[in-house]
């Protein structure tokens, strides 16, 4: 049969209306493929996020204590830092300056300063250069104590300020530190009100020991080595072989 010219011209309209209908069936499909994809998406539970706040919390835990002693010195270490930092000053400023430098300690108020003298050390090589090395001369004559006047800390007659501590030039050690022991050149100064150890142009110093105890018993000294005035950091297996030979 032949359609007739009213269904001829409904033709095209058919299939235009079919093609609008599939293009709608395929959006709701597409539409309802994308809320199936969101509706399967993982979110993070509450027992993830808690897990993962406790390992953070416990790094944070570990790592804490060790920052803090990479930032600040425990007060023993500190206290021995501190002294060394102002033996080598002193060692470096008599080597620069050419003049007798002292380290004053004041054993019962647990401090110490660095103080300087006029340029009276005997000259490298000369006429009084085998002299004995814990004294000082000028012209033959011995330099007396009373001429050295203060660069770091307070001069005899009271005219510089003592420099602060953490500058180099001084140190005071904390109270929870105890000066178990000062010698030097074989003298006993732990009781004592002042002593002073002394660095030559040289290199050369007078011979020291100081122990350090700290709250917990823990023991470190520093010796100074008298041939070069250099200052070293003694353990407590250190300081134990130094009692054995003494003994």
């Amino acid at each position: 049969m032949r359609g007739s010219p009213k269904s001829k011209g409904q033709g095209p309209k058919l299939r235009e209306r079919v093609s609008c209908s599939a293009f709608r069936d395929s959006g709701r499909g597409s539409r309802s493929m994308l809320h199936g994809t969101r509706n399967t998406e993982h979110a993070f539970t509450l027992i993830e996020i808690m897990v993962v706040i406790g390992i953070m919390a416990l790094l944070m835990a570990i790592s804490v204590p060790f920052a803090y002693k990479v930032f600040h010195k425990e007060a023993l270490r500190q206290a021995v830092s501190d002294i060394v930092e102002v033996c080598s000053h002193a060692r470096a400023q008599a080597i620069m300056q050419g003049a007798v430098t002292e380290v004053v300690f004041h054993p019962k108020e647990k401090r110490l300063e660095v103080s300087g003298g006029s340029r009276s050390g005997p000259a490298r090589g000369g006429p009084d250069a085998g002299a004995n090395p814990y004294h000082v001369y000028n012209g033959g004559a011995e330099v007396k104590p009373e001429a050295v006047v203060a660069v770091g800390g307070s001069s005899a007659s009271g005219g510089n300020p003592a420099a602060p501590p953490g500058s180099g030039l001084s140190a005071q050690v904390p109270d929870s530190i105890v000066l178990e022991a000062l010698g030097i050149n074989l003298m006993d100064y732990t009781d004592a009100d002042v002593a002073r150890v002394r660095f030559y142009p040289n290199g050369t110093c007078d011979e020291m020991l100081l122990i350090l105890r700290s709250d917990r018993n823990e023991q470190r000294g520093i010796s100074l080595e008298v041939t070069t005035g250099l200052a070293t950091m003694m353990v407590e297996s250190d300081l134990q072989k130094l009692r054995d030979r003494l003994r």
